[in-house]
């Protein structure tokens, strides 16, 4: 079965089994790490929230051997169901400026490897990294969710990429607070029935994203957090992007094993991150004395 008709027959079972109130859109959607995946939107008038399916995985399934059409169905199925909700997002509200900065928040993404994403998105460099925003909505039903901030937002509201970061600046830290954990800790939360079977040489690093555990690593850009772990930690420390959900800080010795990390990172990058979650390919040095990051 080629793909084009997976997608055709999906829409024509899907037309079968839901109500005939409910459309059904496909659309390539440009993901961060520019993938470009084709994303089903499943939608009825009850609702102004549509969850957005990616059918590629499922055709790879099915291409694999790893599953059926119809399990696949049940599958697109059941999440729509999950993710179902009649709760309605506030349009008005998203428009009006100055109803909509209070939500501005940002997020960090590898600049190189987003560029065909970051095409009609406004934001701002940092270092080989890019400070994109988002407005973050929290519906009760659905749990919280983001809108990601294109061009003809920011020109809708009259803005440029400088004062969206201005209000995020603000917003970030206070609604996705950050979380510094030691690693030990960390797992000890992954895997409390654990006890002792935890390895004893963890090594002796902090785990930094937000409570939401979603793109937690624009934490290092919390006005003032780098410098006041540092004061805790009593020593400048190495910044290892896990992805773009956390970081890892390793306290810095006398010797320089900046290269040695940055091999690591590019290492587990390769083999464990998935493409769309992969930050950076090289360790960050924070500086104390400069209350600097580079």
């Amino acid at each position: 079965m080629t793909y084009e008709q997976f997608q055709q027959d999906v829409l024509d079972t899907l037309e079968k089994w839901m109500p005939g109130n409910t459309t059904f859109t496909v659309r390539q959607i440009v993901k961060p790490n520019d993938r470009v995946l084709d994303g089903l939107i499943i939608s009825n008038p009850q609702t102004e929230i549509a969850p957005t399916i990616y059918l590629n995985p499922y055709y790879d399934a099915l291409s694999a051997g790893g599953a059926s059409f119809d399990e696949i169905i049940e599958s697109i199925f059941r999440l729509y169901k999950d993710n179902e909700t009649t709760a309605s997002f506030d349009q008005d509200e998203f428009l009006n400026w100055d109803r909509a900065k209070s939500h501005i928040t940002y997020r960090l993404l590898n600049r190189k490897a987003n560029e065909k994403f970051l095409e009609d998105i406004p934001f701002l460099p940092y270092m080989d990294l890019a400070v994109i925003f988002t407005y973050l909505l929290t519906v009760e039903e659905a749990g919280q969710g983001s809108i990601v901030i294109h061009d003809c937002h920011a020109k809708n509201w009259g803005l440029e990429a400088k004062d969206l970061y201005s209000e995020a600046m603000k917003n970030t830290p206070s609604l996705l607070p950050p979380v510094c954990k030691p690693m030990s800790q960390m797992l000890d939360d992954l895997l409390p029935d654990a006890g002792e079977e935890l390895p004893e040489d963890i090594p002796d690093m902090l785990v930094l994203s937000n409570k939401a555990k979603t793109y937690g690593a624009a934490a290092i850009l919390y006005t003032d957090l780098l410098k006041s772990i540092a004061e805790k930690m009593g020593s400048d420390f190495y910044v290892l992007p896990s992805s773009v959900h956390e970081v890892l800080l390793l306290p810095a010795g006398d010797k320089d094993i900046r290269n040695d990390l940055s091999a690591m990172v590019r290492e587990v990058n390769a083999s464990q991150v998935p493409d769309g979650e992969i930050l950076s390919d090289h360790a960050y040095y924070y500086c104390a004395a400069d209350n600097s990051l580079c």
